[in-house]
Parts: structure tokens; C-alpha cells; sequence
């Protein structure tokens, strides 16, 4: 492969890839899986962060003058 071609997302070699071409390159039912994977995480961190907070809540500190 020439120095200055870009490879394509059907590119043999994945090491020649940048990481959006191999994204790309994924089925589309594997891209939605991992990104519906992610949100999933990111609302359980969300709620847990809540519940948590409310448990876990600080007092009012005291105002000194």
C-alpha cells in the first residue's frame, strides 16, 4: 500500500485501520449492540449515582461568621 493512500474500511489488515474505519467496518447490529451496551452503563451510573445520593446525602454545614 502507498505511503499516503487511505485505507478503506474493507481494508485486509485491521492494523492499517484507524478506529473509525473499523467501527465502520463492524456489522451494524454488533455497532448497535455495543452502543445501546453503553447507555445502558452510562443511565445504571446515572440512577445509581441518584439513589446513592439520597442515602448517602451530607448534612448542612454549619455558617461560621
Amino acid at each position: 500500500m502507498p505511503k499516503n493512500s487511505v485505507p478503506s474500511a474493507t481494508s485486509n489488515s485491521a492494523a492499517d485501520r484507524t478506529f473509525a474505519q473499523s467501527w465502520a467496518a463492524l456489522p451494524a447490529s454488533t455497532r448497535v449492540k455495543f452502543s445501546l451496551g453503553i447507555c445502558a452503563v452510562a443511565a445504571a451510573g446515572i440512577y445509581l449515582s441518584d439513589v446513592l445520593e439520597k442515602r448517602m446525602s451530607a448534612e448542612p454545614r454549619e455558617k461560621s461568621d
